[in-house]
């Protein structure tokens, strides 16, 4: 799609200001393409020392809000003059990304209605600006909180592009693809370290599913339903669910012991981690680098990055499979 500027004229916009809301929409689409894209953890990096991209978001709107005041002839108020001087403090608990880029997305909204209600007719009307109460016109102002809006949208896409730069830097190779791949591979393939889940699971029926492990640990059809639980939720997770123990908790009961019940439940896991893989096939460096959750909780696996996320649930599969692995061959043994 070209840029706005090149889509046409706006309807119930004067030629005069069309090239201001021309300005103000593009900024707006910038900052949701790049800015919103951007996990709470990397929205207040200082690549080289260089402004954040929180800074930039923040500046942005309450610029915007500051040259409008002066456009209608006003002075700033107590509270804007507070907000210029927090605008690179991210606070605590740092303020994130959702919350900064609704609020700047509300200030380009404010200026484009005022914009669109100006009346040509006042545009070379005088204004003053700052403390120093220096000469411009409600023209001047428009246009350059237009321009001032497009050049800091231009260093946050810069900015945003660094940050998740060093992400991908960091974790080289490290892609959606490869990671459906090692969820698919683990679970119903040939990976490096042994058979799959379903390799091992190979030949176990109902009875022997259902069977206690000899140490008193959890049998093979506990663990399947354990493994199905912790995929889902972590698909939960990457479709930006809070993180929390898994819906059917973390050890779900077997319930029924059938064989028909067995099979439901084998399936049942081969379905989960497939729809797992084929969302997270799909995810590009910024989504996998996003943060699942707040602090980190190792006992909750949050805190950590989408990436890591998915990569633990990888690992997840491993041990399990080769508990499963253990228990069906001391089945046989004991057989």
């Amino acid at each position: 799609m070209p840029e706005v500027w090149l889509r046409g004229a706006l309807a119930g916009v004067p030629l005069e200001l069309q090239p201001v809301v021309h300005a103000l929409l593009q900024v707006d689409e910038d900052i949701v393409a790049h800015g919103a894209a951007l996990p709470d953890t990397r929205v207040w990096m200082s690549p080289g020392g260089a402004a954040s991209a929180g800074f930039h978001l923040r500046h942005l709107a309450g610029s915007l809000d500051r040259l409008l005041t002066y456009a209608r002839g006003e002075q700033l108020s107590r509270a804007q003059l507070a907000a210029l001087r927090a605008e690179g403090d991210p606070g605590l608990p740092p303020e994130s990304t959702t919350s900064l880029v609704s609020a700047t997305r509300a200030g380009i909204a404010a200026g484009i209605a005022q914009a669109r209600a100006t009346p040509v007719a006042d545009l070379d009307l005088a204004r003053e600006v700052g403390r120093g109460r220096l000469p411009s016109t409600v023209r001047g102002l428009l246009v350059h909180a237009a321009e001032h809006s497009a050049r800091h949208a231009g260093q946050l896409v810069t900015t945003a592009r660094i940050v998740m730069a060093r992400d991908a830097e960091a974790h080289p190779g490290v892609t959606g693809v490869a990671l459906a791949n090692w969820l698919e591979g683990g679970l119903d393939g040939d990976p490096w370290h042994g058979p799959s889940v379903f390799a091992a699971l190979d030949g176990v029926d109902a009875v022997a599913a259902v069977s206690a492990a000899p140490d008193g640990g959890h049998a093979i059809w506990e663990v399947v339903l354990h493994m199905t639980a912790w995929t889902r939720e972590v698909h939960r997770r990457l479709a930006g669910a809070a993180p929390e123990e898994p819906r059917d908790g973390d050890w779900p009961a077997i319930g029924d012991p059938s064989a028909a019940a067995w099979t439901a439940a084998c399936g049942a896991l081969r379905d989960a981690n497939r729809a797992l893989a084929a969302a997270v096939r799909t995810l590009g460096p910024a989504a996998l680098a996003a943060t699942v959750g707040g602090e980190r909780n190792p006992a909750l696996g949050s805190g950590v990055s989408h990436a890591d996320m998915i990569a633990g649930l990888v690992q997840h599969h491993a041990y399990h499979g080769g508990q499963i692995a253990r228990l069906a061959r001391g089945l046989r043994t004991r057989g």
